[in-house]
């Protein structure tokens, strides 16, 4: 995660399919792994699936396509070309849903995708590997500092509503509220874009707006300036069963919204995966230039939410297993306990 986001505070379920964590390790210095890759062994084209096609993740799966590439007869990652696979040609192509998404990997149709961990829980996602975690959602729980309203408990029969859009997930807000009960019988959370749902917010109109954002959000951060906000803590007790595998929780720093305090909220990973089949020397190759430093380095100056897709958080809520080719990368690194 960027340098204005915390680190985590729980890494629950982190790594439980491949063992555990090894003290101290850190990817920041490692490089492209040396062994090289069969031809036979690597795909012609390396197609990375995600969507909607004006969404974060697909913006994401075309940023892994240009750093993953190093075409045949580039310049060499040492002399400033491309630091990923060489040979390889890596694309982004757009679905229009995590269903569709899945099933494009399934299907052949893709080696890969960026999909957010809440979806790889069903029987679909069996039978991909994962590579990696890349950057966060966090569960922002929005009310007015006027309304004094202190835990998600607090909000049981309010006004609520649900921040939607290109790239938003509404299923982790609908299910903190069912786990909660904060609607009564007949009662239903209104859905908005994120911009109406703060003026809703303003107006009185609601009284608190659930919505998945990646901090700092433009809009939220612009609307803070002018509206007193405050940000509801979310502890252990309140993650949904059917989230807890697939997140964690993390502070969001006092400050990164004007006036508004620190809280401690969920969050849910996207993750690249792969498909099971790929072969184990192909992954680690890709595993390795994913995290070169030069990869790394050009994430970090592209913004948001590039800037959040770091080696220190690439096993954060680990649903799917490690791919072999990926945790045999991470074990050499001493991320993984042997």
């Amino acid at each position: 995660m960027s340098a204005a986001r915390s680190s985590t505070i729980s890494r629950r379920k982190m790594l439980a399919l491949v063992g555990g964590v090894a003290g101290g390790g850190a990817l920041g210095a490692v490089g492209l792994p040396r062994a090289g890759v069969a031809q036979s062994a690597m795909p012609n084209f390396f197609r990375i699936c995600a969507g909607p096609f004006d969404s974060a993740a697909y913006g994401v799966a075309g940023m892994l396509g240009n750093l993953l590439s190093s075409p045949p007869g580039g310049r060499p990652c040492e002399r400033g070309g491309s630091c990923g696979v060489q040979g390889l040609i890596a694309v982004a192509l757009a679905a229009e849903s995590a269903n569709e998404v899945l099933s494009m990997v399934m299907s052949g149709q893709a080696e890969a995708a960026v999909i957010s961990a809440f979806y790889l829980t069903g029987a679909q996602a069996k039978s991909v590997r994962t590579v990696a975690s890349l950057h966060s959602r966090d569960m922002h729980i929005l009310v007015r500092q006027d309304a004094e309203i202190d835990s998600i408990v607090d909000l049981r029969r309010s006004r609520i509503a649900i921040g939607i859009g290109a790239d938003i997930e509404t299923q982790v807000p609908r299910s903190i509220i069912r786990h909660a009960k904060l609607l009564g019988a007949g009662q239903r959370a209104d859905v908005m874009q994120i911009r109406y749902g703060l003026e809703a917010l303003a107006e009185g109109e609601i009284d608190a707006f659930f919505a998945m954002l990646t901090p700092p959000a433009p809009l939220l951060a612009e609307r803070a300036k002018s509206l007193p906000l405050s940000m509801i803590s979310m502890t252990e007790q309140d993650i949904p069963p059917d989230l807890k595998s697939v997140s964690d929780l993390h502070l969001i720093p006092g400050g990164t919204y004007s006036g508004v305090g620190e809280a401690s909220v969920l969050v849910v990973p996207r993750q690249l995966v792969v498909r099971a089949d790929l072969s184990d020397d192909f992954v680690y190759a890709l595993t390795g230039a994913l995290w070169h430093p030069q990869t790394v380095k050009a994430m970090a100056g592209a913004g948001l939410p590039y800037a959040d897709i770091l080696p220190e958080t690439a096993l954060q809520a680990i649903v799917q297993p490690l791919h072999p080719g990926a945790e045999r990368y991470y074990r050499e690194k001493g991320l993984i306990a042997n």
